[in-house]
């Protein structure tokens, strides 16, 4: 079980999957499995501070595939209401204040300004990373109303 210390109170959650780490309120992560176990949650392991982008793009076809395969399709329907609030971000990592949405960002759009990029030799910006984010959002959030699937065991 992880004990999220709030600011006035205690929260309690196990992990989503055996293996799963929750992410704590102090930059922590506790390697715990939602048993009640006598010191089963006190291993901490700190968090990273950088990220391998090599290793990020494999996570990223990585979980692709599984919500491909999860969902069974190779093509997603945008919901007919598709628009978000976008947020500063500064906003998105000030938590000392509550954020306050001025502008919406639309996940068709988002799709029109990047779908080409696998395409075509077109000149490319590391920006529409934030366009292909809000689409890998909605996926993530598509994926958490499938299904379980469970993992088939590789046999050596």
């Amino acid at each position: 079980m992880v004990v999220r210390e709030g600011r006035d109170r205690l929260s309690r959650h196990a992990r989503a999957w055996p293996g799963h780490p929750r992410i704590s309120l102090i930059g922590s992560v506790q390697v715990v499995d939602g048993r009640d176990e006598p010191g089963h949650d006190a291993l901490e392991v700190a968090l990273a501070t950088t990220v391998n982008l090599e290793k990020l793009k494999a996570v990223v076809c990585r979980l692709i595939d599984e919500f491909a395969v999860t969902a069974n399709t190779t093509e997603v329907a945008l919901p007919e209401s598709d628009f978000y609030w976008q947020l500063d971000p500064a906003q998105k990592r000030d938590m000392a204040t509550r954020p306050v949405a001025t502008e919406v960002g639309r996940l068709r759009d988002d799709w029109e300004l990047t779908h080409h990029l696998a395409d075509g030799p077109e000149q490319v910006s590391a920006y529409s990373l934030t366009e292909v984010a809000e689409l890998l959002m909605y996926f993530g959030e598509v994926a958490a109303t499938l299904p379980y699937r469970p993992r088939e065991q590789d046999t050596p």
